[in-house]
């Protein structure tokens, strides 16, 4: 099958990996680290959908993640890792690589709120 690419005017956004530690810091948080930041992606928010995960639980999923190679900044996403997006920070629940024949054409990343919005 034959995919238009995604336009690049479409891929707007700039998501940030972040890295939970389980040490608790003050208050008894667990502490983040900003990570690797990825600029010209699409986050289409919100969508409501449940997702199963390899451990047969259900996990709502709030937001689409569209990533594009050659466009958007090179990452590999797995699941279980975080992102902070527009002040929220989110858990990859699944990742769907899309192919076009044998190339790889966009990756969709599926999104779960970890945290309520914040102001930063």
């Amino acid at each position: 099958m034959r995919f238009r690419k995604i336009p690049r005017r479409w891929l707007i956004h700039s998501v940030q990996i972040v890295e939970k530690t389980t040490n608790l810091g003050a208050f008894g948080r667990s502490n983040v680290s900003e990570g690797q930041v990825i600029d010209k992606v699409r986050v289409i928010d919100p969508k409501t959908e449940l997702s199963v995960t390899a451990n047969n639980e259900q996990r709502s999923v709030n937001a689409i993640l569209l990533h594009q190679p050659g466009v958007s900044t090179d990452c590999t996403f797995e699941v279980g890792k975080h992102l902070k997006f527009n002040g929220r920070l989110y858990e990859i629940v699944e990742v769907n690589p899309i192919y076009e024949l044998t190339k790889l054409h966009h990756t969709e990343v599926k999104l779960s709120y970890v945290t309520a919005k914040t102001d930063s």
